[in-house]
């Protein structure tokens, strides 16, 4: 049974059964990148490090992860259909020329964060309204390390210990009052 040009999947699927064209058929995966897929580029952010890509073409992700101070390491790859259609080679085309101005932004956005952070007058960020995720992680991060609020890092080898003292010094009557019934009649 052929689609058509005013097909409609819906017809695919049954309380309880989903017909396996649905996932098997060229027929409809030409529908869902036209109907779907093939009017949008889709970023979905898992922060703190990892972005998925979905493309009219294809899939992709990428990862950043920090190696040392002022060095990081990022990965991606790409997955999708080998198509060498026109309409394919020119989403293929748009998708890499995106990627490659949203990295460019992004390593220029991060190297201005660095000189920034090194300077005096720093007082930290100013995230727009878009970039919420982004400081609800770093707030869970300085919540859980607040090690990151020290003017200076501590010596090598003494991160865990000082970032406990610092949760213990915070939070320190609340650790009583849990782990004791008998601190909580202080």
């Amino acid at each position: 049974m052929a689609l058509g040009q005013n097909a409609n999947i819906a017809s695919l699927i049954e309380p309880g059964r989903v017909s396996r064209r649905v996932y098997t058929d060229p027929e409809v995966f030409e529908l869902e990148m036209e109907r779907l897929y093939g009017r949008a580029w889709l970023y979905i952010g898992l922060f703190p490090n990892l972005v998925l890509m979905l493309y009219p073409d294809r899939v992709g992700f990428y990862q950043e992860s920090p190696l040392a101070i002022g060095r990081t390491e990022q990965r991606f790859a790409y997955y999708g259909p080998p198509d060498e259609r026109r309409e394919m080679k020119l989403a293929r085309y748009l998708s890499y020329r995106i990627d490659r101005i949203t990295s460019a932004e992004d390593e220029q956005l991060i190297e201005w964060s660095w000189e920034a952070m090194q300077s005096s007058s720093f007082a930290g960020f100013i995230l727009s309204d878009l970039e919420a995720g982004v400081r609800l992680y770093h707030d869970q991060l300085r919540r859980v390390l607040p090690v990151m609020t020290l003017e200076h890092p501590p010596a090598p080898g003494q991160l865990e210990a000082v970032n406990s003292s610092l949760i213990s010094v915070r939070d320190g009557d609340v650790w009583e009052r849990e782990l004791s019934p008998d601190a909580a009649a202080l």
